[in-house]
């Protein structure tokens, strides 16, 4: 079983509340459903891809002050993310964080939350204010 999440349900961001929401829900689901079937030999992997080359914020009706978006960097396409299915069909992990460069984020929002708070406060929610 592939849950298909998003980093948002690892690092909630301003501005998409209700969309952190659900993919932190859909984390909780992943994890705890992992957990019931692993012993019937069932695997669970939630992917959680960064931001993905993909009409969403249009269609979503995002519109930021700021502009601020994910930088092309780090920008998923597509089929990124569907190489990424395929490598788990062919071997199961937990969890799945894509790009690889957004990990050690994640990480250092878990150990320094109120370091994260501050940051984006001051590079993000003070100037879309």
């Amino acid at each position: 079983i592939i849950n298909m999440g998003s980093i948002a349900g690892l690092i909630a961001t301003p501005t998409y509340s209700v969309y952190a929401a659900t993919k932190y829900g859909l984390r909780g689901f992943t994890e705890a459903l992992r957990r019931e079937v692993s012993i019937h030999g069932i695997h669970v992997t939630g992917i959680y891809p960064g931001g993905v080359a993909t009409e969403f914020g249009e269609k979503a009706g995002i519109k930021r002050k700021t502009k601020v978006s994910t930088p092309p960097f780090l920008k998923l396409t597509a089929e990124d993310v569907a190489h990424s299915v395929l490598d788990v069909i062919k071997k199961p992990y937990r969890a799945v964080i894509i790009p690889g460069l957004m990990r050690p984020m994640v990480w250092v929002s878990v150990i320094f939350p109120g370091l994260v708070d501050r940051i984006i406060e001051r590079r993000f929610t003070k100037r879309e204010r």
